[in-house]
């Protein structure tokens, strides 16, 4: 019985550490860019949002990720400014959402009890194969760094996950970790950047 108890508690929690996964993060970067000489930053213009998906996105999401760069960036050691005028850098961000289906074959084998002259025997079939289709939606937030004086970019980041319905909904946890996610690459204020393009 505490085998059994064991088990399950095993199973239940590699199910939570698979439902707790982060996004997939890709990131790209002007390699001839010091990074070293940004201290301030803003965004690129009122509206940072660049663009979004046919699927609607509130305002109240658009500004807990505004809220969540800000900070994100502000804990990297950058300074927020308000004029475009006195930023070393700009941010834009773009978010998507699109649904997607997967198509599955999972093998099933069939055991047989058959009977034969001289008594009983077991058999065990070829596989067979059983097919599913899940539907889900994906989302993805990217974020671009312009260096101000050139007007050029030079960084992007980007963040996908498969969404739950709660994700979905733009729930401040997860906004705040998809922009943690795609921005934990970019150097902190002072740094040079060692990451190298994934």
């Amino acid at each position: 019985m505490q085998t059994v108890r064991l088990l399950i508690c095993a199973v239940a929690a590699i199910i939570l550490t698979a439902c707790a996964s982060g996004p997939r993060v890709y990131t790209d970067y002007d390699p001839e860019q010091d990074f070293t000489q940004y201290r301030t930053f803003t965004w690129t213009s009122d509206e940072p949002l660049k663009m979004q998906s046919d699927a609607i996105i509130s305002p109240l999401v658009q500004n807990r990720i505004i809220d969540a760069v800000k900070a994100t960036m502000e804990t990297k050691g950058y300074t927020f400014v308000e004029s475009l005028d006195q930023a070393d850098i700009a941010l834009s961000f773009t978010v998507g959402s699109r649904e997607k289906m997967r198509v599955m074959q999972e093998p099933t084998f069939m055991v047989t009890n058959g009977w034969r002259w001289g008594g009983q025997y077991w058999g065990l079939n070829m596989p067979l194969y059983q097919e599913s289709t899940r539907i889900y939606n994906e989302g993805s937030l990217a974020i671009d760094v312009f260096d101000n004086a050139r007007k050029q970019p030079v960084w992007h980041g980007v963040s996908s996950k498969n969404l739950s319905s709660e994700e979905k909904a733009g729930k401040e946890e997860f906004v705040n970790l998809a922009v943690a996610s795609t921005l934990a690459d970019f150097p902190n204020q002072g740094q040079a950047l060692k990451s190298a393009v994934q």
